[in-house]
């Protein structure tokens, strides 16, 4: 994002008719975007406020109510960033298209407010130490293994060798392992 604009009426080119950076003029003290600090109102907005300027590594009294949050720094990975702190810290369900269609944090605020509470568990971390539990999906298809046999319905076919001076036995062992449960 620029930090400042210098308004041209030609851009000066090199005899190549590329842009000629060392021509540009230097932007003067009214070319900096200037904007209006106000405190941001009430508990949303100052926890809203408080959210963008940790996602944006920013001084929270660096974030306005009037701050657009794009504007700050904010793209769409940060975003989806902004959204589970916002879930995590108020409690309300939003997905990313609200801080689009809301990029104000007033406005932001203010949508959040008529949202209501989210109704959806939390998600937690489970131990590793033993193997997870299938899925009902991964639990059809082993009760459907067990019943019917070897069955090429679910077969996807791929052929694949051990890369040349390698063991065919890991892969082999891989593939013998059972019913896991996947969770990447």
């Amino acid at each position: 994002m620029p930090a400042a604009y210098v308004a041209l009426d030609t851009l000066p080119l090199t005899p190549n008719g590329k842009l000629d950076r060392q021509a540009l003029p230097a932007p003067d003290g009214d070319a900096y975007a200037v904007r209006a600090y106000e405190a941001p109102q009430g508990e949303v907005e100052t926890a809203l406020a408080a959210i963008w300027a940790e996602v944006l590594n920013l001084d929270s009294e660096q974030v306005g109510r009037n701050d657009h949050f794009f504007d700050l720094g904010g793209h769409s990975l940060l975003a989806m960033r902004v959204v589970s702190r916002i879930r995590e810290v108020l409690g309300v369900e939003v997905g990313v298209t609200g801080l689009f269609e809301h990029p104000l944090l007033a406005s932001l605020a203010q949508s959040l407010t008529h949202a209501g509470r989210s109704n959806l568990p939390a998600i937690t971390v489970v131990s590793r130490e033993e193997p997870l539990p299938l899925s009902y999906a991964q639990q059809r298809l082993w009760f459907l293994s067990q019943m019917q046999g070897v069955s090429q319905a679910y077969h996807v076919p791929h052929a694949d060798g051990p890369a040349p001076g390698r063991s065919a036995e890991p892969s082999g062992t891989a593939a013998c392992a059972g019913p896991h449960r996947r969770t990447s």
